[in-house]
């Protein structure tokens, strides 16, 4: 069996004319002068043998195994975070939870919260709500002091790296529909403003040790062993 493949090749009407005219002036076929050009072609070309072809095939990924080492220990699946936070931070809901643990140094979460907010809270753009404000004051005037409250007050009010957004009359008409809908879930209505903001704003992360942000499908830092359910 001859060492040849038929094929059929569609062209243009001006350039089968030309390669007509080259043909007959080369007396050969068509086939023959369009077989003559493909050597021609082919024969400049500089194509690697097969071993060559094979180590470049591996070699690049085997090259680069352990070329660096960032300290990070997590830039496998937070590299976005780590790639654009020079270029905008993303931002982080800061719960009642979070800011119990951080004032309450009997806490079980006192340490967790207190390693966040030294090592990667700078990561991120800090929003809270006036509820949670009310609702951080009302716990800490109620089960430990006056002083206690006037203290987170004054420190959370005088700080300008956190925002704080204001619950109007049109986000709690809004929320009034989250916090009928779930019936299942223990959620409060303060749980609920919280969640309708973050939704608002498209922020995904929570500072928070309280279940029910998971449970409503946001991520809560820093990590900790409560179940959802």
């Amino acid at each position: 069996m001859p060492n040849t493949v038929e094929t059929i090749i569609t062209l243009e009407k001006n350039k089968y004319k030309t390669l007509k005219k080259i043909a007959k002036g080369k007396r050969k076929t068509v086939s023959q002068v369009i077989e003559e050009t493909i050597d021609d072609i082919l024969s400049n070309l500089s194509l690697p043998d097969n071993d060559s072809i094979s180590r470049d095939t591996k070699t690049p990924l085997l090259d680069i195994i352990g070329i660096c080492n960032t300290g990070l220990g997590d830039a496998s699946i937070n590299h976005d975070r780590y790639l654009y936070v020079k270029k905008y931070k993303m931002s982080i809901f800061v719960d009642t939870s979070a800011f119990i643990a951080l004032t309450d140094k009997s806490d079980r979460y006192h340490k967790l919260a207190k390693d966040f907010v030294t090592n990667e809270l700078h990561k991120f753009r800090q929003i809270t709500s006036n509820f949670i404000i009310c609702e951080t004051l009302n716990f800490l005037r109620t089960r430990v002091s006056y002083r206690a409250s006037i203290q987170f007050g004054e420190k959370i009010r005088k700080r300008k790296g956190i925002k704080i957004i204001h619950i109007t009359p049109e986000i709690e008409d809004r929320t009034w529909l989250i916090f009928k809908k779930y019936k299942d879930k223990n959620f409060s209505f303060t749980d609920c403003t919280s969640f309708f903001i973050m939704q608002e704003l498209k922020i995904q992360y929570a500072f928070a040790f309280d279940i029910h942000f998971p449970q409503f499908g946001f991520q809560a830092f820093p990590k900790t062993t409560f179940s959802i359910s």
